[in-house]
């Protein structure tokens, strides 16, 4: 058995006859220090991983009964879950949203996250183009300004990627290719595409997503009470009392941008996303 430690988290994750984990974890982290270490007695692991007959066994406080995962990969990939769980319940003033997150001009353009809407492509569309994202699927926002804070998680997609995927964008997949299973691979992303851990940059903009079948790309202002709603919906800290996130939720969908993108072509919400943000 190893311990792996991770930056600002007190108690370890327990791997048992698993060592083969700690190169993926490392591979979709970003900008995280880790190390591994022998068993302590002075600290007590909070997540244990163990490789049973049956696959790779997790134990946490954030599940009711252990999981179990036949592949590696899905294994880290739901270990992440609660990784930021872990993180958020260190860090009783964050906020944390269900998102993706790109940095355009000086600030970030939010999207909250609804099903189906294809948050995680686009953002890897947006990573292709050039733009630093900060999130795929989770944002923490910090206490002190409510500022977005980049969790250092390479973004993930599924597989097999849509069939109208052009050639262009299925080449950038190949070329960023990082661990992958037959469910999910993830991108291996460096800093000049992905925000490592702890960046922090201010929210200028939320955009809902509605991705639609066919039809040209459109960029329209949204109802300040619909994106409320929706970034409400998707805080899942359980540390900030239901009066504070609702105002500084409130606070930061106030002063943003609010738009509507519907859209069926990725590439087309990318170029219209570029023209209405990417010069702020």
């Amino acid at each position: 058995m190893i311990h792996l430690t991770l930056e600002n988290l007190p108690q370890p994750i327990a791997l048992s006859d698993c060592e083969e984990l700690v190169p993926i974890i490392a591979a979709v982290l970003s900008g995280w220090d880790i190390e591994t270490t022998l068993p302590s007695s002075k600290l007590e692991p909070v997540i244990t991983i163990e490789k049973t007959a049956d696959g790779f066994k997790r134990t946490s406080p954030w599940l009711s009964q252990p999981i179990v995962f036949e592949d590696s990969v899905n294994a880290v990939c739901d270990l992440l879950v609660d990784l930021i769980k872990y993180y958020i319940s260190e860090n009783h003033s964050l906020l944390c949203l269900h998102c993706a997150a790109v940095q355009m001009g000086d600030g970030l353009i939010v999207f909250p996250s609804t099903y189906n809407a294809g948050k995680s492509t686009l953002a890897a569309y947006l990573a292709e183009a050039g733009m630093k994202l900060f999130a795929d699927d989770v944002m923490p926002i910090n206490g002190d300004d409510d500022c977005g804070v980049a969790p250092g998680i390479q973004p993930r997609l599924r597989l097999p990627l849509p069939e109208n995927t052009g050639s262009s964008f299925r080449n950038f997949i190949d070329r960023m290719s990082g661990p992958k299973s037959q469910r999910f691979v993830y991108l291996d992303l460096g800093e000049d595409r992905l925000a490592p851990f702890g960046t922090i940059a201010p929210i200028h903009g939320f955009v809902l997503l509605q991705r639609e079948n066919e039809g040209k790309a459109t960029l329209a202002p949204a109802p300040k009470s619909e994106v409320l709603k929706s970034t409400v919906l998707r805080n899942f800290s359980r540390q900030v009392t239901a009066v504070d996130v609702l105002d500084r939720l409130f606070s930061l969908v106030g002063v943003a941008d609010c738009h509507t993108l519907s859209y069926s072509c990725p590439k087309d919400a990318v170029q219209l996303l570029d023209d209405a943000f990417g010069s702020r």
